[in-house]
This record gives structure tokens, C-alpha cells and sequence, in this order.
């Protein structure tokens, strides 16, 4: 016995040869009419000889697959598609997509250094070396100068 992707294989060969075969036939089907040159050639005895078999061959394996195969695969289908016979191996095959999340639109109302200083009673940063601190710039959330800003690990980016 040959392996099932030998014969997967040899359908799908067949499958497009039998393509490849068929586009031959669709300028004909536009013209509506066989050209005399060409008419000579279908009217082929050893041609008609061919297509009758090729014919007989593939009307022989459509009666096959609808007898044997097609019961066994619909019975095998409908089998993994009734409720009883749940994979539980692919459990995300039954997952259920959330409702988007509700964004709102209330933007949060950012205090400036001023408020913050006096709310808090802070004040400037007392640095040990005031040259190590090398930020030149205001804090991004409130404004802050670099007088109020504490250079938190050592000048590797966190202010």
C-alpha cells in the first residue's frame, strides 16, 4: 500500500493537469466556434480515443469517491462536529472574543511644578556635586525646571 501523501499527491496532479487541460477549451468556449485549422486536429481519431478514456477514468474515480469515500468522510465530519466529542487539545478553538474596553475621554488635569511645590512644601535639590548633574532640560509631566528634578540612578536616563 502506498502512503496517503503519495496518493494526496497524485489527486492533486490530476487535479491540475485536469486545470491545465480545461483552460485549452475556454477560447474556444469565447469564440463560440472551432476554426477549421483547429477542427481537424479535435476530430483526431487517436485525440477522441484519448478523451473517452480520460473521460471513462475520471467519471470511474468520481463513482469511487462518492461509494467508498464521501459516506466515511461525511460520517468521520459530522463525528468531530457533534458536541459530544469536544477536543480538548485546541481549547482555543472555542474561545469567545470581549467586548472592546470603554476608553474614556476625561483627560487627567496636570498640575504645574508651582502647585505641586506648594502643595507639598518642596524645594529645590540639594546636590552634593552640582556639576555631576548634567540634565538640561524640564521635567515632561509638569514642567519642572532641573533645580526641582533628582537625578535617580546615577545619570543612566531615569530623572
Amino acid at each position: 500500500m502506498q502512503s496517503i501523501t503519495h496518493l494526496i499527491d497524485s489527486i492533486e496532479s490530476s487535479s491540475k493537469q485536469n486545470f491545465k487541460f480545461s483552460q485549452y477549451f475556454q477560447p474556444l468556449n469565447l469564440l463560440n466556434r472551432i476554426p477549421n485549422s483547429i477542427s481537424d486536429h479535435l476530430n483526431d481519431i487517436d485525440f477522441i480515443y484519448h478523451l473517452d478514456e480520460a473521460s471513462e477514468h475520471i467519471n470511474w474515480l468520481n463513482k469511487f469517491f462518492e461509494g467508498n469515500i464521501n459516506p466515511v468522510t461525511k460520517k468521520e465530519i459530522s463525528h468531530l462536529k457533534s458536541s459530544k466529542n469536544k477536543d480538548v487539545q485546541i481549547s482555543y478553538a472555542d474561545f469567545k472574543v470581549d467586548e472592546p474596553p470603554l476608553f474614556k475621554n476625561d483627560l487627567v488635569e496636570q498640575l504645574s511644578f508651582e502647585d505641586i511645590i506648594n502643595e507639598k512644601n518642596i524645594g529645590p535639590v540639594r546636590r552634593r556635586n552640582p556639576k555631576s548633574f548634567t540634565f538640561d532640560g524640564v521635567c515632561p509631566y509638569c514642567g519642572a525646571p532641573k533645580e526641582y528634578i533628582y537625578d535617580n540612578n546615577k545619570g543612566k536616563g531615569q530623572y
